[in-house]
């Protein structure tokens, strides 16, 4: 046989092969995903933090005694606030809630990690976490489910707006990181699921998928950087005929406990299609806060610790997995010095309503 016939022949197994994986993934895209029934296992005890709007490379706003607006550098106070969250395991919850904090067994982060998305700005960002360039953050296990006491807090961060100001370099960081935009991990029962700055179609596509491999039973946390409604959500859903809907429609039906968020840098829960829904708050504008999540079989709170008053701000905890114990929620610190600006906005702010 001639050489140019081998190499026609050989040509055609080529796009042979190329057309049945086209075809192939076209089928597994468009197959509708079978939700799996997976059972709980139980003896779940969880305890997260969880922080926002970080803006490595920015500058962050603070006042003067007599309330004028002034903008100092945020290194400090970032000090401060992770100073913090390294001492919160053992704090006493407040007296409603009951018990200690747990230890924590990862640091979620819903966005805009920097500024303007520089490559200076990411170094700071990992270089504060203890990030090494290049290797994955490793998923907790059934044998390692909680770094040691002297560990580093793993960090399971997702991408905001600012981060990409000026192109996708912290983008492809945290693609390196974690396998994506859109990734998940686990805690025993719970599943925590990362949508980026938000879903997308291709998103929607990835969580049905997921969210079937999950089961209906499994309590599940989403994660991302824009609100679901209110003050500046629209960033992310107006420009998505329908996402919204779709989204909601998706997600219906399983057992979606809390969706967490920044962007509005004021911290707050409200409702969405009956999900609570909380927004964590930023160092950037004057709520120098983070959040304490505990999750156990029965049980969710998100309790807020703020770190320029050194301790609690606000909480909320409420039944899960069809428990009947009603929910109930708190304000904690209501003397605030308004010079400071700062406010707890639990309810979620009047102009959300």
């Amino acid at each position: 046989m001639s050489l140019r016939k081998h190499k026609l022949i050989w040509g055609f197994l080529v796009l042979m092969a190329a057309g049945g994986g086209a075809l192939w993934w076209h089928f597994r895209q468009e197959t509708e995903p079978v939700v799996r029934d997976v059972p709980r296992i139980g003896g779940l005890d969880i305890t997260l933090l969880a922080a926002s709007d970080l803006h490595f490379g920015a500058t962050i706003v603070d006042w003067t005694a007599k309330g004028k607006e002034s903008w100092v550098d945020a290194a400090p106070v970032r000090r401060i606030m992770d100073d913090q969250m390294k001492r919160i395991a053992g704090k006493p919850y407040p007296s409603a809630i009951g018990g200690n904090v747990g230890r924590p067994g990862s640091l979620i982060i819903t966005g805009d990690l920097t500024e303007d998305g520089l490559l200076k700005e990411w170094n700071q960002f990992a270089a504060f976490y203890g990030l090494q360039p290049g290797v994955p953050e490793p998923k907790p296990t059934s044998a390692n489910p909680l770094p040691g006491p002297t560990d580093r807090l793993p960090v399971f961060e997702c991408i905001g707006n600012h981060d990409r100001h000026t192109g996708y370099y912290v983008t492809q960081r945290v693609a390196e990181r974690h396998g994506g935009d859109d990734y998940s991990i686990d805690y025993g029962d719970l599943h925590l699921v990362s949508l980026g700055m938000g879903p997308d179609d291709q998103g929607l596509v990835w969580l049905k998928r997921d969210l079937a491999a999950t089961g209906r039973q499994r309590p599940v946390i989403l994660y991302m950087h824009y609100p679901m409604s209110g003050p500046y959500s629209g960033g992310w859903w107006d420009g998505h005929a329908d996402l919204k809907e779709r989204f909601g429609n998706l997600i219906a039906g399983f057992n979606i406990i809390a969706i967490l968020h920044g962007h509005y840098h004021i911290p707050g829960c409200y409702k969405w299609h009956g999900i609570d829904v909380y927004n964590i708050g930023s160092i950037k504008h004057g709520a120098r806060c983070f959040g304490v999540i505990h999750v156990t079989d029965h049980t969710f709170t998100f309790a807020s610790w703020n770190a320029q008053q050194d301790g609690w701000w606000w909480w909320h905890s409420k039944p899960i997995n069809c428990d009947h114990v009603p929910p109930s929620k708190e304000i904690l610190n209501t003397h605030v010095d308004r010079t400071t600006r700062i406010r707890p906005a639990i309810p979620y702010p009047t102009e959300m309503n």
